[in-house]
């Protein structure tokens, strides 16, 4: 199966595919240090801007959402 049918077929998924290039950004900032990454690390990764979001949380990042 090539990469057309995937896209015909609907399996193309733009928000699935950014995230798996986040998790990769992440993951290969954690093969490249001993030591944990702060939350300032994993936001400079993610490129998130503290303080900037729909929450006025400490780091800018909205909290998970709890199913209706």
């Amino acid at each position: 199966m090539g990469p057309d049918m995937h896209t015909a077929s609907g399996l193309h998924d733009d928000v699935a595919l950014a995230e798996i290039t986040l998790y990769t950004e992440v993951l290969a900032a954690v093969a490249g240090t001993d030591a944990a990454l702060s939350q300032e690390r994993i936001d400079e990764i993610l490129g998130v801007t503290p303080g900037v979001g729909t929450h006025s949380g400490p780091t800018g990042v909205c909290p998970p959402r709890t199913p209706s």
